[in-house]
């Protein structure tokens, strides 16, 4: 007996696009520190880092998709390289859910990052 793993699905650049437009995603980290992550309709983007104690730090930058991917350009952190750093992401569509992945292929959340807008949603079908 054979297992066949599923294929993932992956949005569309327009599918992902709408649903970055205009989000924000927040959560707390293994190192108990709040982020907040804001991707603007213009092509802006924010990260604000608010730790327990000490600190915080908001970190600007730009998003766009590119190759099937988010990618997230932002100015470097007090912590970082002094450069502005880029990461891209791919994303898995699970009906209207985007989640992020691993390089692996694996969510790196039970949590969604995203939701497609209703119009991408009858669009896509």
């Amino acid at each position: 007996m054979s297992s066949v793993a599923a294929a993932i699905e992956y949005p569309t650049a327009d599918e992902l696009r709408s649903a970055v437009a205009g989000s924000q995603f927040s959560r707390i980290t293994s190192a108990f520190n709040d982020f907040t992550q804001t991707w603007n309709q213009d092509g802006t983007a924010k990260l604000e880092i608010k730790p327990r104690f000490g600190m915080g730090e908001t970190v600007t930058g730009t998003w766009e998709v590119k190759d099937g991917q988010l990618c997230t350009t932002l100015n470097s952190t007090s912590r970082g390289s002094g450069r502005p750093e880029t990461k891209c992401s791919r994303y898995e569509k699970v009906g209207d859910k985007l989640f992020a992945l691993n390089e692996n292929g694996t969510h790196i959340s039970d949590r969604p990052m995203f939701t497609l807008k209703q119009n991408q949603k009858s669009a896509a079908q």
